[in-house]
């Protein structure tokens, strides 16, 4: 960056919304207005003469290419990408208000967003550098050491400084240490350059668990860094006694959390006089010992020194006129409301112009910002978990004394003024109220976080759908137009004083002294989550009759009747209350806590019981039909195996494998479709000479640790069958596995059958198979045995074996490896016949271990001489197992109907179409018949799949990891996300089945164990799974396959149907054209140029071969090739450049075009060909790159070419293409 040439010219220029000047000199400097102080500061922003952009590779954080250069009018920029969001919506949402934020905030050390390009593909933005700054030499970190003692004070109070300017508009860093921070320059010029748009500071970019409570620990870690030599040193002239003392304190302070932190407002009060404005200190007055003011700080070493910079401590605002007043970022609007604690405004949220609930607090006392800061960290915890009854909080924050809570607007009326138009409401209303209110609190009780100012108040109810019919009063809906949101958490207990009975001032109680638990009457210091539970039963009685139980004018009379007296029976006041709520009113309003429920989870329980029911337990399920308990057959058996469950479920799951192991036959299943059900299935097979036929269920099952299966028989010797398989660990690290078969005989024959197929057969052949998988587990079969895990192979006849050795010679004659021809042989001779009937070549190679490219290249030829076949299935994008399958491309239809799941789905997607094959009929035999369909091994990506009937409440503990999920069922019109992670979170949720996937969030479960509860209040049976929000890795689709040049040299006819073109999600190409034709033809003869041309298109073409890609076409002088991935195209590209620079068409003057993006594929002239925006940018990139190639940044943005791209990148710039406007293009 240095010794740049730079213009010598005055120009104005605009910067991130500040005026920018640019000095004679060449350097810019940007003027910084205080919204405190009628003056400027001078930040300079440097800027080399204008040219095209060039850009080196810069690594500034671990999740982002990052890319530093100078823009076409010489500014210096740095250039990050964020590929991780492209599949990250909430967290590309979190990020755009983060970028509004920046602007709100404007402070001279923050970095600025100059270009926020998050809609782009790839997202990007780009982040102005202040001048000499050097983002790889001048990290804070690298800097340290070279810095004086009053240049380090000078750059923590710029950090103090700039960190509050953000906290005032919401604003929190995240990850703030001295790697996010620069400096440059001496302390006459010192620059100080804070990055609070590092993407690597969480998990897939999210910003959701930054808060300002975790920027005060990180900053005092930062500090205790940067001024070390503080607590060291004796005496500092700047410093009077007392500010050394304390600063040394607060410095050498280790605390695990926030509580005892320093405040910004107190760094400020002692680091504010360090800031750049003030007169220039030198190292020698810090260290003098000259004398200081009663021990205080000496106002003469600072004589004339003013806060320029720096936010001015605000004022305190008059509460009684704030409308039109602006508290952070928040402008308010009009007053909606007052309580005890507060007033509440309407505001806009400038950041994002958003209506907001303000509540401005009511505060006194010394410990009020004590009790802000841990109201502020514990309803960070409530907001994380996102409960759909509590008020979402936006931000916590103060201006100078007045503090304040942003919080969601909620359009509609509180529970007070409903109940006013609704009195009397009947039980089951009343109770539907207090288990909305109940599930608030549960995940605040689970926190240790109390409420403690439960009341109708406080309980608001959201409309559901913002238009109210004409005429109507809001107040004057049902229940349920509306949701119910709790309000006004964790007020009472960290803002009040430690008397709650506290008479303010004006006379007014703090708190709701009418729904007061005894303990808080008797100003305890400490309570639990009871305590909000004894508030739910005033509230509950008060829904039921009508009134509280408790009314006096007398506040000790009333806090006396709380504390002593006990309420007048419920079902005195109202009659109708039935015995079941009226002993949860009795449970909920005893004396002492221990005799309450304990928290909310027990009361939501408790009232559920009375809603819903018991709910019923996985252990119950598949649920036997009604049944004769009379002629019911049931034998459970247990094995005690060496294997863990994780490692012998993949096995004892796969039931397509195992009723073919243990001698059952295979199955003819057909469908029909059910209004009411859905999809029912039906099998039939022939068992010792006996047709028989049943309806199959849909499999249960919970990973690892159970599957059942129920039978239902309309005629024939059986009534029902019932399997159910369970997984339990043991002590000594192996699992008992138990086997439950039970069955309800329909005759003499049905019982002599049970007898002898389930009895004696079944269970002698399950002992075997069992067995034999344990032993194939821990590595313990013979060789006679074979190595499958279910059953002996039959080996090859010697006639069979020979045709295979022969058929495999010609593979290694064609250039296939060793290793990957003993890998096929392996297969082919020691595998399954049933896994032989679908052989997917990723899967098959990750079991062989051997390289995918090359099982993939040896199946294909495998293929072309006899010894697979070559297939393709259609898969559902719900279940992922094969809705259809077929032998050419050319007959899949644009739409297939996935049986299992009763959908219908587009099947002209390149990725939904998978290439498999079967072992060829000369040389083994494959089963292809159906032994079971719809069990664990046909959705391995399905964690849980379980059937919920009507009315049923069902729970079920969970041992998730951290990850997406996603819960869905086929005849449930929405789905809802699950995201497990290591954080503060609840470990159980609740899933109603009416209200499905309405949540406007993803709800969050803390990884480990984790309680689910599925409640199906609709009409008919559901089955719901739980799946892993994962892509698969190991298909080969007919979009790789295609882009496969063996492939289209193997199988030329293997083409899609020319009226159903094949939509591709991602495809890359390079495209090449010659540059001056005309030159050559008017210097050469044409047979001449011909055969240059000609030569040139072949070296490329063999180019493109050896790099696993396929030529598409060649038009005149231009070649069009598709590849399977990035980093092939671009390493392709660089090939053919090294190729033409060696060989003899050097003096040819060629373009290159790297780009990617998604493609229609179809045939035209029985060729494979490429069609779509994608296909015409790239063709246009050669003609603009002149002598070189040009790479697209959907290409160069990928992890996976990075490496490739690291010493080559040169010059970025944005070009519009057809189809493809405002397009990053890189020259290389």
């Amino acid at each position: 960056m240095q010794g740049a040439p730079i213009y010598t010219s005055n120009t104005w220029v605009s910067c991130g919304g500040q005026s920018v000047v640019m000095r004679t000199d060449g350097s810019l400097s940007c003027h910084l207005q205080n919204m405190f102080a009628d003056q400027t500061a001078e930040l300079p922003i440097q800027r080399l003469p204008a040219k095209p952009c060039q850009w080196s590779p810069l690594s500034v954080v671990p999740d982002a290419e990052s890319l530093i250069g100078f823009d076409s009018d010489g500014r210096a920029q740095e250039w990050r990408m964020a590929t991780f969001l492209r599949d990250e919506p909430s967290a590309m949402e979190q990020w755009n208000q983060r970028i509004a934020l920046l602007d709100l905030a404007s402070h001279f050390a923050i970095r600025q967003v100059v270009e926020n390009g998050l809609v782009h593909s790839p997202p990007w933005l780009k982040l102005g550098i202040a001048t000499n700054v050097d983002l790889q030499q001048d990290r804070l970190a690298n800097r340290l050491q070279q810095l004086s003692k009053v240049e380090r004070l000078t750059v923590a109070a710029i950090i103090v400084d700039a960190l509050n300017a953000a906290h005032h508009v919401g604003l929190y860093h995240g990850a703030l240490d001295i790697d996010a921070i620069w400096t440059s320059g001496n302390f006459e010029s010192l620059v100080v350059q804070i990055d609070f748009c590092t993407f690597g500071s969480s998990p897939s970019g999210s910003l959701e668990r930054f808060d300002a409570d975790a920027d005060l620990v990180s900053l005092q870690r930062l500090l205790r860094q940067l001024l070390d030599f503080v607590p060291r040193s004796h005496a500092l002239k700047c410093l009077g006694g007392r500010d050394r003392v304390v600063l040394s304190k607060w410095l050498a302070e280790r605390v695990s959390d926030d509580e005892h932190l320093p405040t910004l407002s107190q760094w400020q009060s002692i680091l504010g006089a360090f800031l750049p404005q003030h007169e220039m200190l030198d190292d020698n007055s810090l260290d003098s010992t000259a004398e200081t003011t009663g021990g205080l700080l000496n106002k003469n070493a600072l004589a004339g020194r003013t806060h320029l910079l720096g936010r001015q401590p605000a004022a305190r605002i008059k509460q009684e006129s704030l409308e039109g007043v602006c508290l952070g970022r928040f402008r308010l609007l009009e007053s909606i409301g007052e309580g005890g604690m507060g007033v509440v405004y309407r505001a806009v949220d400038q950041s994002n112009q958003q209506t907001v609930a303000v509540k401005v607090l009511r505060l006194s006392g010394s410990d009020a910002a004590h009790s802000i800061r841990r109201f502020r960290k514990e309803a960070r915890l409530l907001a994380d978990a996102e409960n759909e009854h509590v008020t979402k909080l936006i931000d916590v924050g103060h201006e100078g004394e007045t503090h304040y809570l942003a919080m969601e607007f909620i359009e509609g009326v509180n529970l007070k003024d409903w109940l006013a138009h609704h009195q009397p409401i009947d039980e089951s209303t009343a109770l539907r109220i207090m288990e909305d209110l109940s599930h608030a609190l549960v995940d605040a009780h689970a926190r240790g976080v109390i409420h403690r100012d439960l009341k109708p108040e406080n309980v608001l109810l959201k409309l559901r759908e913002q238009d109210i019919p004409d005429g109507l009063r809001i107040e004057t809906l049902p229940l349920e137009d509306f949701t119910l949101k709790l309000t006004d958490f964790g007020i009472a207990r960290h803002a009040e004083q430690s008397e709650s009975m506290e008479v303010t001032k004006a006379g007014a109680v703090i708190g709701t002294p009418r729904y007061m638990s005894p303990e808080q009457c008797r100003a305890q210091k400490s309570f639990d989550p009871s305590a909000d539970v004894y508030s739910l039963g005033i509230t509950f009685y008060e829904l039921l009759t009508g009134d509280v139980p408790f009314v006096s004018d007398d506040l000790m009379r009333l806090a006396g009747m709380h504390c002593f007296d006990a309420p007048t029976p419920i079902q005195q006041r109202n009659a109708r209350v039935t015995d079941g709520a009226a002993r949860i009113v009795h449970r909920c309003l005893q004396k002492k806590p221990a005799d309450r429920f304990g928290d909310a989870s027990q009361l939501l329980t408790a009232i559920r019981e009375i809603t819903r029911g018991q709910s019923s337990d996985i252990e119950a399920h598949p649920r036997m039909p009604d049944h004769d308990v009379g002629k019911l057959w049931s034998k459970t058996v247990s094995w005690q195996l060496k294997s863990k469950p994780a490692d012998l479920w993949p096995l004892v799951s796969n039931t397509e494998r195992l009723n073919e192991a243990i001698g059952l036959p295979s199955v003819e299943y057909r469908t029909e479709q059910d209004p009411e059900l859905g999809t029912r299935k039906f099998g039939e097979f022939t068992l010792s000479g006996i047709r028989i036929a049943w309806e199959e269920h849909p499999f249960e099952w919970i990973e690892g640790k159970r599957m059942g299966i129920l039978r239902e028989f309309e005629t024939g010797p059986f009534k029902w069958f019932l399997s159910t398989v369970t997984l339990q660990p043991t002590a000594d690290g192996g699992t008992e596995l138990s086997h439950r078969v039970q069955i309800e005989p329909r005759n003499l024959i049905g019982r002599i059958l049970t007898t002898v197929e389930a009895d004696w057969k079944g269970f002698r052949n399950l002992a075997r198979v069992y067995d034999r998988m344990d032993r194939a587990i821990q590595g313990r079969l013979t060789t006679t045995e074979g190595k499958d895990a279910f059953k002996k192979v039959t080996p090859l006849k010697p006639k069979r074996q020979s045709r295979l050795r022969q058929r495999m010679d010609l593979l290694s004659e064609q250039g296939v490896s060793a290793s990957v021809v003993d890998a096929l042989t392996t297969m082919v001779t020691q595998w399954s016949e049933q896994e032989l009937a679908q052989i997917r070549p990723l899967a098959a190679a990750d079991r062989l271990k051997v390289d995918g490219a090359d099982m993939i290249d040896a199946c294909l030829l495998s293929a072309a001489h006899g010894i697979l076949t070559l297939g393709w299935d259609v898969l559902c994008p719900t279940c992922r197992a094969p809705a259809s399958r077929g032998s050419e491309l050319s007959d899949i239809e644009s739409h297939t109907h996935c049986q299992a799941c009763d959908v219908d789905f587009r099947s002209n997607l390149g990725d939904a179409i998978e290439m498999v094959f079967r072992v060829h009929a000369e040389i083994r035999d494959a089963n292809t018949g159906q032994y079971c369909i719809g069990g664990p091994e046909h959705s391995p990506h399905v964690v849980a799949q379980l059937r919920v009937a009507a009315g049923e409440c069902l729970q079920t503990t969970l041992d998730l990891p951290i990850g997406d999920y996603l819960i869905r069922g086929p005849r449930l019109p929405r789905t809802q996300m699950i995201k497990v992670q290591d954080a503060a979170s609840p470990s159980s949720a609740e899933f109603v089945f009416s209200r499905f996937g309405s949540a406007d969030h993803t709800i969050k479960l803390r990884s480990g164990s984790q309680c689910i509860t599925l409640m199906n209040d609709l009409s008919t049976l559901h089955v719901v799974r739980i799946e892993r929000m994962i892509p698969r890795d190991d298909v080969v689709t007919a979009t790789m396959a295609t882009a496969n040049p063996l492939f289209q040299k193997l199988f030329p006819r293997q083409t899609f149907a020319a009226d159903n073109p094949i939509s591709s999600e991602t495809m890359s190409f390079v495209a090449t054209t010659l540059n001056e034709t005309d030159r050559l033809y008017d210097s050469l003869s044409d047979e001449a140029v011909y055969r240059m041309v000609n030569g040139h298109l072949k070296l490329i073409s063999e180019v493109v071969v050896s790099n696993g890609g396929n030529v598409v076409k060649t038009i005149g002088e231009s070649l069009l090739a598709v590849f399977p991935s990035r980093d092939q195209a671009l390493l392709a590209a660089r090939h053919m450049r090294a190729a033409v620079q060696e060989g003899d068409s050097r003096q040819l003057s060629f373009g290159i075009g790297v780009h990617c993006g998604p493609t229609l594929v179809t045939t035209q002239n029985n060729r494979l060909d490429y069609f779509g925006s994608t296909v015409r940018a790239v063709l246009a990139l050669p003609q603009r790159a002149g002598n070189q190639t040009l790479v697209t940044a959907p290409v160069f943005s990928d992890p996976g070419v990075r490496e490739v791209m690291a010493d080559a990148m040169t010059e970025i710039e944005t070009m519009d293409l057809p189809g493809t406007p405002n397009l990053l293009v890189s020259k290389i």
